[in-house]
């Protein structure tokens, strides 16, 4: 499963911990799935299309990029919505996310998920680059 639909999932999980009040099966109900698929969903072992978790971001309140993971307004809390804490991002997403809101470019999931696994590969050769220039400079300063 991809990232995106893991942070969906574990996004829906917090929320239903959180603030929903109902059941397994009231929530399943209410989401329009059976009391199995929500248990799959809400362990993340499944998480169904793109346009069935609009939909459950519509109607829980939370905005669809935030369960997804890729707005930083998503690490706010506010006690006036129902919304979570989002499992925090990383350096790929973040450049992502300011890449798109800077842009205004719309990509869909699969897109998201090419583009993240390319910068998170360059995040890697520029850490590695990065870190042997700093050794380079700390052997300097030891010498």
């Amino acid at each position: 499963m991809d990232i995106l639909k893991q942070n969906f999932c574990a996004h829906l999980k917090k929320w239903k911990d959180d603030v929903y009040k109902g059941t397994v099966g009231d929530l399943a109900k209410e989401l329009k799935v059976s009391q199995g698929q929500m248990s799959n969903i809400l362990a993340g072992r499944k998480c169904p299309n793109e346009v069935w978790r609009r939909f459950v971001a519509e109607k829980i309140g939370v905005p669809y990029q935030n369960m997804i993971g890729i707005n930083e307004d998503s690490q706010k809390n506010d006690s006036n919505r129902n919304t979570d804490t989002p499992i925090p991002l990383d350096a790929a997403i973040q450049i992502l996310q300011e890449a798109l809101e800077e842009t205004g470019v719309k990509i869909n999931d699969k897109q998201k998920e090419a583009v993240i696994k390319i910068l998170r590969e360059e995040l890697k050769e520029s850490g590695i680059k990065t870190k042997n220039g700093i050794m380079k400079y700390l052997e300097a300063f030891g010498k």
